[in-house]
């Protein structure tokens, strides 16, 4: 609130002239270049304070330039139609004392249009429109990769120590660990872009989930799957693995700057995650993985795979893709990674894990599945309320 007063006073004397900003007329152009440094300087506090204030201010200038794509001509054309109509009404009194007069300074369509009170073209050829508009897409990019950065930071907390984890079998016991649940920072990734996508939702409008969070499948051994994702029930070794990954396609992660983004909370949410799981593919490159790693990687990776048809539709964006496919396959490609540096090739691809402690088979997906259960058992629904949207 501080900052925010005292950056009001600085735009404020800008405009009133004060000599902080103004030396002389001349020196406008110094003054806004103080104003902007006013600003970024506020903004670097407020970040101190709230984490997300860049990210906040960053949509609210996307929104700004796109809503002035249109309404920047609109305030123009209807600042000349005014300025003509008074015109009009001082030569027509004029006229009334003098005789018929006629201003020279109105000649053809626009002057007759701005006398009968009609819109005037002002942006003829588009240009004013298409700055604002790629103004507005630049900067709506510059928000999803900043989330995206966030929520990838939060993806990757703890990554290398789970990794190497050690495993039951090397601490003396015959029985190698079993993951419980996913990272806190796989969770935490999908709180950020929850965020985004209520952001999105608040300025763009629709709904602030793609759909309802999927229901698990259902079996009473504890063997589950989700769709899209490969069950192995034997390792997989090098050939197996490389066929794999030449049927994984290239994902693009950041948009081109020549490119006009999509203005719609879809596209934003599904470069959030591409950033984040981008991130953790290359993070899955430069380690190795103890049987206990992998496996913890195989449900941090499924509780993923589950929870983007949350996030994102199963649509085609305006640049061609399918924002759920490339994340499905950033995903496939990571658990490659992890196959290819996993130190134990007989773990490779097997997705059915032994509990003796309750004597069944368990799956990544069936250690989600009772994961987000017991969560949402507890006071508030636990962590689960901190990433699954309600619309």
């Amino acid at each position: 609130a501080a900052a925010a007063a005292t950056l009001d006073d600085d735009v404020a004397s800008l405009y009133s002239g004060d000599d902080e900003f103004y030396g002389t007329k001349e020196e406008e152009d110094d003054g806004a270049s103080l104003l902007l440094d006013s600003i970024i300087t506020r903004v670097e506090y407020a970040s101190t304070v709230k984490p997300y204030a860049k990210s906040d201010l960053t949509l609210a200038i996307a929104e700004m330039c796109r809503l002035a794509e249109r309404s920047v001509a609109e305030n123009m054309s209807q600042s000349i139609v005014n300025a003509t109509m008074e015109e009009v009404k001082f030569a027509a009194k004029a006229a009334g004392l003098f005789g018929k007069m006629e201003s020279s300074s109105y000649v053809g369509s626009n002057k007759n249009a701005a006398a009968r009170g009609q819109q005037v073209v002002v942006d003829v050829d588009g240009t004013v429109a298409k700055r604002f508009k790629s103004a507005a897409s630049r900067a709506l990019a510059m928000y999803a990769t900043d989330r995206g950065s966030k929520a990838a930071d939060a993806a990757c907390e703890g990554f290398f120590d789970s990794a190497m984890a050690a495993t039951a079998s090397s601490l003396g016991s015959e029985e190698i660990s079993i993951p419980t649940s996913p990272r806190g920072g796989a969770w935490k990734c999908l709180e950020i872009a929850a965020l985004a996508s209520i952001d999105c939702a608040n300025v763009f409008g629709g709904e602030r989930a793609a759909g309802r969070v999927p229901p698990f499948p259902e079996d009473d051994n504890g063997i589950g799957g989700s769709s899209g994702l490969l069950h192995h029930r034997s390792p997989m070794h090098g050939l197996q693995l490389d066929v794999e990954r030449m049927f994984t396609e290239r994902v693009q992660i950041y948009s081109h700057p020549c490119r006009i983004m999509e203005f719609t909370r879809n596209a934003v949410v599904a470069t959030v995650l591409k950033v984040a799981f981008r991130a953790l593919l290359e993070q899955s490159r430069l380690c190795e993985f103890t049987t206990a790693g992998y496996r913890q990687m195989q449900v941090d990776v499924e509780f993923f795979r589950h929870m983007v048809p949350h996030y994102v539709k199963d649509d085609f964006m305006d640049d061609g893709t399918n924002g759920r496919t490339s994340l499905y396959n950033l995903l496939n490609d990571a658990m490659l990674n992890a196959g290819q540096r996993c130190l134990d090739p007989e773990c490779v691809g097997v997705d059915e894990y032994y509990d003796s402690e309750r004597a069944c088979i368990v799956t990544p997906i069936s250690i989600v599945r009772e994961f987000m259960r017991n969560e949402e058992k507890k006071d508030s629904g636990g962590v689960t309320s901190k990433f699954v949207l309600l619309n």
